[in-house]
């Protein structure tokens, strides 16, 4: 999982990304706040990194796991799970 997080005088907000089976899923929102995914399935590594480099043009900076609880809501886990398990019911129907 890659999180970057991008705070200044007008925002406190995070980017990342997790693969998960085939797909990768991008998680975005207000840091401590309610996250938005969106999957990209069919999309290389090195797409993922190009996008991480173009947030980084933007002002965004990688953070270590270490300091992910500091922006990544309490209950990240879960919304990540439900995120996951949608992605699953799209790919059954």
């Amino acid at each position: 999982m890659e999180v970057l997080h991008c705070k200044n005088e007008k925002s406190d907000k995070i980017w990342g990304y997790v693969l998960h089976m085939d797909a990768y899923l991008v998680f975005y929102g207000r840091a401590n706040g309610t996250m938005s995914f969106i999957e990209h399935d069919n999309v290389s590594v090195f797409k993922m990194e190009k996008m991480a480099r173009a947030k980084e043009t933007k002002g965004y900076k990688h953070l270590y796991d270490s300091e992910w609880a500091s922006v990544l809501p309490g209950d990240f886990d879960g919304q990540l799970m439900l995120a996951k398990l949608g992605m699953g019911l799209r790919e059954a129907v």
